[in-house]
């Protein structure tokens, strides 16, 4: 499996088999999303800090970081199991 889509890319070690073989480029984009939100919540966990707001930063970090992840995961795995499915009927057919 030398060169394959696994060894390539960092976040494809994390993913399950039957991903990273089906769709390799939905992995590649659904990575480079994940550094984008972690990217997009660490500025915004500097620009609410900056506000000096103890109460305001706290919220932000356990409610919206939090719940950010846990949309975004949501969204990834029901897309990925759609395109999954889609990928292995077309394939049958």
């Amino acid at each position: 499996m030398r060169g394959s889509c696994r060894e390539r890319r960092p976040w494809s070690k994390r993913m399950p088999p039957i991903v990273t073989e089906t769709i390799p480029e939905y992995v590649t984009i659904a990575g480079y999303a994940w550094a984008a939100l972690m990217f997009a919540l660490g500025a915004g966990g500097i620009a609410v800090a900056a506000t000096g707001d103890l109460k305001l930063w706290t919220i932000y970090v356990s409610v919206v970081a939090i719940g950010a992840k846990v949309a975004a995961f949501a969204v990834q795995y029901v897309g990925f199991r759609f395109l999954v499915t889609n990928r292995i009927r077309t394939t049958r057919a």
